[in-house]
């Protein structure tokens, strides 16, 4: 874990911050989550009984449910490009935002 927190130089320039481990939704994040479900199940099954080590099989099925929030779900539901038909209103503003980009500019020389 130390490794992936550290900022990376070359050159004396930073190359790269190093990774929040508390930002929702990145690896490490889900790294800490596991280390902590395996740490609390070891100590379950240490001081209770030895039944607590079939909870083990939560970790890859939550696993899973996240490779399919975040990877296959969108993927596979997302709504394709030529499907969408855009509105009179948003057809409007794209129309009138290409007019706003292609206008030429003119600006005051320095007197």
């Amino acid at each position: 874990m130390p490794l992936v927190t550290e900022p990376t130089y070359e050159n004396g320039e930073l190359q790269h911050g190093g990774s929040d481990l508390d930002l929702k939704g990145s690896l490490p994040y889900y790294a800490v989550e596991v280390i902590y479900c395996l740490a609390l199940l070891q100590i379950l099954t240490a001081l209770l009984s030895d039944k607590f080590w079939w909870l083990l099989l939560a970790l890859p099925a939550w696993g899973l449910w996240l490779l399919w929030q975040y990877v296959l779900q969108p993927y596979f539901f997302s709504p394709s490009p030529e499907g969408v038909e855009e509105t009179a209103v948003e057809r409007r503003k794209r129309e009138k935002l290409e007019r706003k980009e292609n206008k030429v500019k003119y600006s005051k020389g320095r007197r």
